[in-house]
């Protein structure tokens, strides 16, 4: 299961403004989605035109002894939420948020990039190379991933 962030739904939503919306329709039909209460909340206000996408995943409840931890002045309780989730077994958090992404160190190295859930994408031949090297471009161009980051996904 994949736990999507709001700037990773922001991203998507990006991706589908772009022509991408295949891709991202794709996302929603192949792969076990959710999010949090949390995060629900926030997308009522950032993405309000792309409520059919909620009615697509599964919308979970955080971990409270978990989530405790984390909620504070790090964390919001968005990324709480999800945070509290990454013990769950397959469970695998989208995130462009540097500071989670950080805390993946601690973690079980399963909080990552929308660009590398299209990378695990391309290893299991659900996406060509050729959309996947696109889809580096795109982000690249978005300063959403380094040149570097973009040169070690390529391998």
């Amino acid at each position: 299961m994949f736990g999507i962030d709001t700037c990773s739904w922001l991203k998507l939503d990006l991706l589908a403004n772009s022509g991408w919306d295949s891709t991202v329709t794709m996302l929603f039909n192949e792969l076990e989605l959710f999010t949090t209460h949390e995060v629900v909340e926030e997308l009522n206000r950032f993405l309000y035109h792309r409520k059919g996408w909620l009615k697509r995943i599964t919308i979970r409840t955080h971990d409270q002894k978990t989530f405790s931890h984390f909620a504070g002045d790090v964390f919001d309780p968005a990324d709480a939420s999800l945070l509290s989730l990454t013990q769950v077994k397959d469970v695998i958090i989208i995130t462009e948020d540097p500071v989670m992404l950080a805390e993946n160190v601690f973690l079980r190295e399963n909080v990552i990039q929308l660009i590398d859930l299209f990378s695990l994408l391309f290893q299991e031949n659900r996406i060509s190379q050729q959309d996947f090297n696109r889809l580096l471009s795109f982000f690249r161009k978005k300063r959403n991933i380094t040149k570097r980051n973009a040169s070690l996904l390529k391998k």
